[in-house]
C-alpha cells in the first residue's frame, strides 16, 4: 500500500494527538504530584519552625529589660506578676490556655 503525503499527515497529525491527549495529563499528574509534595514540605517546614521563631521572639520581648519589672527581666532573672495575664497582655505572640481573659466566649 502506497501512503502519500496527505495520508502521512493526516495519520501523524492523529498520532500526535492522540500522544498528546494521553500524555498532557500524565505531565499534570506528575506536576500536581510534586506541587503536594512541596506543600507538604512546606508544612512540615512550617510547623517545625513557628514554633521555635515564637519561642525567640517571646525570649527578646520577655528579656528586653535592664532591670526587673511586672512583665520583664533580664536573662538569668525572675519577675513576680502580680495579677495575671489578660487580653492586653502582649509580651507573648499568641496567649495560651491559662490566660485569663475572655475574648473566646461570648
Amino acid at each position: 500500500m502506497k501512503m502519500t503525503r496527505r495520508k502521512f499527515l493526516n495519520v501523524s497529525t492523529a498520532a500526535a494527538v492522540v500522544c498528546a491527549a494521553t500524555l498532557l495529563p500524565v505531565e499534570k499528574a506528575a506536576a500536581a504530584q510534586q506541587t503536594m509534595a512541596a506543600q507538604e514540605l512546606l508544612e512540615q517546614a512550617y510547623l517545625y519552625a513557628f514554633p521555635l521563631v515564637l519561642l525567640d521572639a517571646t525570649r527578646k520581648v520577655s528579656t528586653n529589660a535592664e532591670t526587673p519589672n511586672d512583665t520583664r527581666a533580664p536573662i538569668n532573672q525572675f519577675i513576680h506578676s502580680e495579677k495575671l495575664a489578660d487580653a492586653a497582655f502582649r509580651t507573648v505572640v499568641t496567649p495560651n490556655v491559662d490566660t485569663a481573659s475572655m475574648t473566646g466566649l461570648s
